[in-house]
């Protein structure tokens, strides 16, 4: 008896029992692509479709210096239940196809070494924000915003700090590579005073949000101490990280669930045209081919129909999640990529583009001499609108163009570009031109 495949799930046999796995399950994807290689052989699917039969599989084959148990469909740490985030965490990693568990194990022991049981339990609030990443050595993966200089935005005299580098107002220096370590007194453990001491991390949201440089950073669970309530959890506070790596403002949040402790797994993994438009016509054809199984029986073939309506309705955001199936792991998708790419494939479809891809580009306005400044504006403004809802300031569009224009416009002179360009900026002009920003239109 074949699977049965169609649009949002997939149904094999556990003998003659149906077992139908929908689009929300964590393996769908990988049980789907099985699915349409089936071979008649349901054990590898069934097995990714029980996620604790997978976990017990896991733990058997630990050994048996082991503290991880599996009781019913509970997983316990030398006998005490652990909570479901971290479950969750080597579900994930089982389905992205992670054989080498031994992260998992050691992010579970190091949560286990924080000598306070309320961290322990915020720290989980803060890990379920969007199934934030570990590394291979158990340590989590966050986000820090700072200054331009790489020197943190806040500053106290007070804070006692044991390792880093301190300028006489009390800032740190985040470059890549740094320890930075407080005394763990020193960091306030109350969640519920949102802005108080301590070395703050946290998600790509929050640190995006607080500043436009952005580090990744690496923090063991055992130095965290309070996640503050605010921000929906988005932060927390902490007495020691290290600066792993600069993150560009246009790349995503990490989507792996683990990654490895060298910094060169975070960037130069950018998609090219070429495999990302190869995927794009995969995703498509995939989608005729699942309505076409669908309605196969019919003569008149409707299923071209609903194709062409499923096709023209998605979202960019849909599509960028749903073209990762076909692209190799961690790949970072340019937004401006995805949206000419994406309008290519359409048209060798003859489909219709989706308003917000026809929309993309205003037109180009001002002196002919600055054109080539004013299409890498154009193009980076409406990526950053896209992806964050809201305009760059006059100096991020300056960091953008340095190293593609020559020479390089001052703040001033993007901001008189910018305003022949027909785009409203926001923002007190006692801030001065550079921290102006673009409105949304």
């Amino acid at each position: 008896m074949n699977p049965i495949i169609n649009a949002t799930s997939v149904t094999i046999f556990k003998g003659f029992v149906p077992v139908t796995i929908n689009k929300g399950h964590r393996n769908y994807l990988e049980i789907r692509r099985l699915a349409k290689q089936f071979d008649g052989d349901y054990a590898s699917m069934l097995a990714l479709a029980d996620s604790i039969e997978q976990i017990v599989k896991a733990v058997a084959n630990a050994g048996e210096k082991c503290r991880i148990s599996v009781k019913g469909n509970e997983i316990l740490y030398d006998g005490k239940g652990l909570h479901n985030v971290v479950a969750g965490k080597l579900l994930d990693m089982m389905s992205e196809g992670i054989v080498n568990i031994n992260p998992w194990f050691k992010f579970v022991e190091n949560v286990m070494l924080n000598p306070s049981q309320r961290a322990t339990d915020e720290l989980m609030d803060f890990m379920d924000y969007k199934k934030l990443p570990i590394d291979s050595e158990g340590n989590i993966i966050a986000y820090k915003g700072v200054g331009s200089d790489n020197w943190s935005i806040t500053a106290n005299t007070e804070t006692r700090v044991v390792k880093g580098k301190v300028d006489e107002t009390g800032r740190i220096f985040n470059g890549v590579g740094e320890q930075i370590e407080v005394e763990r007194g020193s960091v306030n453990d109350d969640r519920e005073i949102h802005c108080s001491e301590g070395l703050h991390v946290g998600s790509f949201d929050y640190a995006r949000s607080f500043g436009s440089n952005l580090k990744l950073v690496r923090v063991n669970p055992k130095d965290v101490v309070s996640v503050p309530s605010d921000c929906k959890c988005q932060k927390m506070r902490v007495c020691a990280y290290t600066v792993i790596a600069d993150i560009d403002e246009f790349q995503t949040d990490l989507k792996m669930p683990v990654y490895s402790i060298d910094k060169k797994e975070f960037v130069d993994n950018e998609v090219s045209r070429e495999t990302l438009e190869d995927a794009l016509n995969s995703l498509v054809e995939s989608i005729a081919e699942d309505l076409y199984v669908e309605d196969q029986s019919c003569e008149d073939q409707p299923w071209e129909d609903a194709w062409e309506k499923t096709i023209e309705d998605m979202t960019l955001d849909e599509v960028d999640s749903l073209v990762r199936e076909y692209l190799p792991n961690n790949v970072v998708i340019d937004r401006s990529l995805l949206i000419t790419s994406w309008a290519d494939v359409m048209e060798d479809y003859d489909l219709t583009s989706p308003v917000e891809i026809k929309a993309v580009k205003p037109p180009i306005k001002g002196s002919p001499n600055n054109e080539t400044t004013q299409k890498k504006i154009v193009s980076y403004v409406d990526n950053y609108v896209e992806k964050y809802g809201f305009g760059p300031q006059m100096s991020q569009i300056q960091s953008r163009l340095n190293g593609s224009v020559h020479p390089v416009p001052t703040c001033q002179q993007i901001y008189n570009i910018v305003t022949g360009l027909d785009y409203l900026i926001e923002g007190d002009k006692d801030l001065g031109v550079s921290k102006r920003r673009i409105a949304v239109r």
